[in-house]
């Protein structure tokens, strides 16, 4: 039997723009913050080179989205902090909000095909199957109790529609 070498790293459809604007969304950062937050967010499967993030930073400063400032003391080495302006949290809202419209329905589709490969695949055994099957439900459940106690401890859960 062949031996089987890990995937490449699941690229989800979003540019590295949307990501930079989503770690801003959290506050101030500087560029190597940046670098180790996505680094983190993907498990260590991706970082992005400081020549694609630096010059992207100066394109959403200048197009507007963020706002960036020289700080650091005296005899220390001076870092660029960068924030979102209000054009670029309600271009960050416009830009998600029509995002997730395109990515449940590619997100729904791996998941089942996800589910069908495992039903099917003959090199699994039962045993085999049910943990993925149940990591699965695992992960989905801690993403979504995660967004669910995010809303919920925010002030914004009065804004919520009643039904």
């Amino acid at each position: 039997m062949r031996k089987l070498f890990p995937a490449p790293p699941f690229a989800p459809p979003l540019r590295l723009s949307l990501l930079v604007l989503a770690i801003l969304a959290d506050g101030e950062a500087h560029g190597y913050s940046i670098m180790k937050s996505i680094e983190d967010l993907t498990r260590g499967s991706w970082r992005p080179t400081p020549g694609s993030l630096y010059p992207l930073l100066v394109s959403l400063e200048n197009e507007g989205l963020i706002e960036c400032r020289i700080v650091g003391e005296p005899g220390v080495r001076k870092r660029r902090v960068c924030k979102l302006t209000d054009y670029g949290m309600r271009y960050f809202l416009n830009i998600v909000e029509r995002g997730l419209n395109n990515l449940v329905p590619i997100f729904s589709k791996v998941i089942k095909s996800y589910y069908k490969v495992v039903k099917e695949c003959p090199s699994l055994n039962d045993v085999e199957r049910k943990e993925k099957i149940n990591s699965l439900v695992r992960t989905l459940d801690r993403m979504l109790s995660d967004i669910h106690r995010e809303i919920k401890n925010s002030n914004f859960e009065t804004l919520r529609l009643k039904s």
